[in-house]
C-alpha cells in the first residue's frame, strides 16, 4: 500500500452537528513518526468558525489564514434534526481513501462479538449489522468512505455542503 502520510498538519474535512463541530485531519509522518488520522472539534457553528479567522487566537495553528483553504464542509444540522437516525447511520470519512473507495467494517469474530455484546461497541455492531442487512449496497456506520462518498452520503440526505474559499464557507445553491 502506498505511503499516505503528509509531512504536516492539513484538514481534510469539517462538519458541524447540533453539537458542535468536527475536523477531522490527514495523517501525517514527523520524522520516522506517523500518526494516525486525527481529529479537532469543539462548539462552533458555521458563522462562529469563520469568525475566528479575523481574530486568530495566540498559539492555534488551525485559525491562521489559509490553513482550511479549499476544505470541504458538511452542515449535518438540517439533516439529523429531520431524522436523527441519520447520525448514528452515516458511514465515518476516511480522508486517505480513494474516490470511490470504502473500508468494509470486518466481521468480528463471535468471541469478539461475544465479549463487547453488553457495551456500547456491541450496540455499535448490531446496528452495524442492522443496517447492512437493509441497505446490503450502502455502508454500514462502521465502514470508512472516501470524503467524496461521504460528502454525496450526506448531500443526498439534505446536508448543506460547501468549501472554505478566503477564509469563508461558500455553500453550494
Amino acid at each position: 500500500m502506498e505511503d499516505r502520510y503528509i509531512d504536516h498538519e492539513k484538514p481534510g474535512i469539517v462538519t458541524f452537528g447540533l453539537g458542535g463541530h468536527h475536523v477531522s485531519m490527514y495523517p501525517r509522518k514527523v520524522g520516522e513518526c506517523k500518526y494516525g488520522q486525527g481529529s479537532i472539534s469543539g462548539y462552533e457553528d458555521p458563522e462562529s468558525f469563520v469568525a475566528r479567522f479575523a481574530k486568530p487566537r495566540q498559539g492555534c495553528t488551525d485559525d491562521l489564514p489559509g490553513f482550511y483553504e479549499g476544505c470541504p464542509v458538511i452542515d449535518l444540522r438540517a439533516a439529523v434534526t429531520k431524522d436523527w437516525r441519520l447520525a448514528i447511520a452515516a458511514p465515518l470519512v476516511g480522508l486517505t481513501l480513494d474516490d470511490e473507495e470504502v473500508d468494509q467494517c470486518p466481521t468480528p469474530s463471535a468471541m469478539f462479538a461475544g465479549a463487547v455484546a453488553d457495551n456500547g461497541f456491541g450496540t455499535l455492531l448490531r446496528i452495524h449489522k442492522a443496517a447492512r442487512s437493509i441497505a446490503p449496497k450502502q455502508p454500514g456506520p462502521l465502514d470508512s468512505v472516501s470524503v467524496p462518498k461521504f460528502i454525496e452520503w450526506w448531500r443526498s440526505r439534505g446536508a448543506r455542503i460547501g468549501v472554505i474559499k478566503s477564509e469563508q464557507i461558500v455553500w453550494e445553491d
